[in-house]
C-alpha cells in the first residue's frame, strides 16, 4: 500500500488485509494457543457484548483490485511466524 499511496484511487482510502479463508475469533485464538504450545489454556467467551455484529469477515477484494495485493501465506503460516517473532523477542528480555 505504501508503494501506491500517491495513486488517486488509493490516496485516503481504507483497506482490509486478511487471509483468503475465514475463521472465527475462537478458531484464531485456539490456533495461536496451539502454536504457542498452550493447549492447557482455553479461551473464555462471556457473550456479554451488546450490539456486536454476529459474523464479520475481512474482505481483501479492494486491496486485491487496487493494490494487486494477496496474502503471501495461509493464516496458519502467518500465525506461526507471528508466534515465532514473539518468542524471539520475549526470549531476549531479562
Amino acid at each position: 500500500m505504501a508503494e501506491k499511496v500517491d495513486l488517486p484511487e488509493v490516496r485516503g482510502e481504507a483497506f482490509n488485509f486478511g487471509p483468503a479463508e475465514s475463521m472465527t475469533v475462537l478458531e484464531v485464538a485456539r490456533a495461536v494457543l496451539d502454536l504457542a504450545g498452550r493447549s492447557d489454556l482455553e479461551p473464555v467467551v462471556e457473550n456479554t457484548a451488546r450490539g456486536e455484529i454476529r459474523d464479520q469477515h475481512l474482505d481483501s477484494g479492494k486491496a486485491n483490485r487496487l493494490l494487486a495485493w494477496k496474502p503471501r501465506w495461509p493464516l496458519e503460516k502467518g500465525l506461526e511466524k507471528t508466534v515465532a517473532w514473539y518468542r524471539d523477542r520475549l526470549a531476549s528480555l531479562p
